[in-house]
C-alpha cells in the first residue's frame, strides 16, 4: 500500500461535526481549492485534535502550497496525537528530509522503527538521510544498514566530487562505471 493510500485508510473521526469539516475539505480538493481545503482542515482539527487523517491531509497540502513549516506543525501533531501510528512519523520524516533538515529526521525514523521494527519505512528513511561527516564516529551512526553502506563505500573508488567522498549507493554506481572503462 502507498503511503497516500495509507492516509486515506486511518479512520475518521468520531465527531460528525469534524467528519462534515473534513468533508468539505474534500470538496475543495475536488474543485482545487487550496485554501478551501485549508480553512476546513484546520476547522476539522479545531474540532476533533485526535484527527490523525486530518493532521496529515493538512501537511500534504502545506507541502504542497510550499509552506513548509506549517506542514511541519501539521505532523507533528499526527505525531503527538497518535504516537503509533507509523503514516505520522514517515510523513514527517519525509518531510524533513525533502527540507534537508537530516539531523531532525534521524530521530523521527529511530522512532518509526522503535513503534513498528517490521515496517521497512525506518530503515529506508535513515538510509535517505546523508552519511554523516565522520563515518568513523560511532556515536553518529544512525543504523546498522547505514554503517554498513559506509563500511562499503570506503572500500569503493571512482570520482569525487567537490566536498564530501561519494557514499552508498552513489559511490557504488561509480566504482561500477570506473571499473568498466
Amino acid at each position: 500500500m502507498s503511503y497516500q493510500d495509507g492516509i486515506w485508510n486511518l479512520p475518521y473521526s468520531d465527531n460528525p461535526e469534524a467528519v462534515r469539516a473534513y468533508d468539505e475539505a474534500r470538496n475543495g480538493y475536488e474543485r482545487h481549492d487550496l485554501q478551501a481545503e485549508i480553512t476546513s482542515l484546520k476547522r476539522a482539527v479545531e474540532i476533533d485534535p485526535k484527527f490523525t487523517r486530518a493532521w496529515l491531509w493538512l501537511g500534504e497540502i502545506y507541502m504542497f502550497a510550499r509552506q513548509p513549516e506549517q506542514a511541519l506543525q501539521a505532523y507533528r501533531k499526527a505525531v503527538n496525537v497518535d504516537p503509533q501510528e507509523a503514516l505520522s512519523y514517515k510523513a514527517l520524516g519525509f518531510a524533513l528530509v525533502g527540507l534537508r533538515k537530516f539531523d531532525e529526521a534521524i530521530p523521527v525514523w529511530q522512532e518509526l522503527i522503535k513503534i513498528a521494527p517490521n515496517d521497512s519505512g525506518g530503515p529506508a528513511g535513515l538510509g535517505a538521510v546523508p552519511a554523516p561527516a565522520s563515518p568513523t564516529d560511532p556515536d553518529v551512526l544512525p543504523h546498522p544498514a547505514s554503517a554498513r553502506a559506509m563500511r562499503l563505500a570506503a572500500t569503493t573508488t571512482g570520482p569525487k566530487r567537490a566536498g564530501r567522498p561519494r557514499r552508498g549507493v552513489a559511490a557504488a554506481r561509480c566504482s561500477r562505471k570506473a571499473s568498466s572503462e
